[in-house]
């Protein structure tokens, strides 16, 4: 079965060995809401960028979404990730508070 998994370049989809291992040198930052109620909008957002495999390269979901009532704000795909996609995707969220 891996052989044939490895021939057609597939993965399985559970976590590989070793991944929650500490990389040397990696800081470790504190979690900023601790303590905080969340109850209003538009009092915390997130941002998610989820990256999907295509022939030789990747392409790459951004969405940022509020807290309180779990909506997205903005959302955009792209083949390449730079820091004015991230710029851009949060001034487009903007507009819908």
């Amino acid at each position: 079965m891996s052989a044939l998994m490895q021939g057609m370049d597939i993965d399985a989809v559970y976590c590989q060995p070793n991944t929650g291992k500490k990389m040397p040198g990696h800081g470790i930052y504190p979690y900023l809401l601790f303590g905080i109620t969340v109850d209003r909008a538009p009092q915390v957002w997130t941002l998610d960028t989820t990256y999907i495999p295509i022939g030789k390269g990747f392409a790459y979901l951004t969405a940022v979404a509020d807290w309180v009532n779990r909506k997205v704000l903005a959302a955009s795909g792209v083949l390449r990730v730079t820091a004015n996609r991230y710029k851009g995707s949060l001034t487009n969220s903007r507009d819908f508070t």
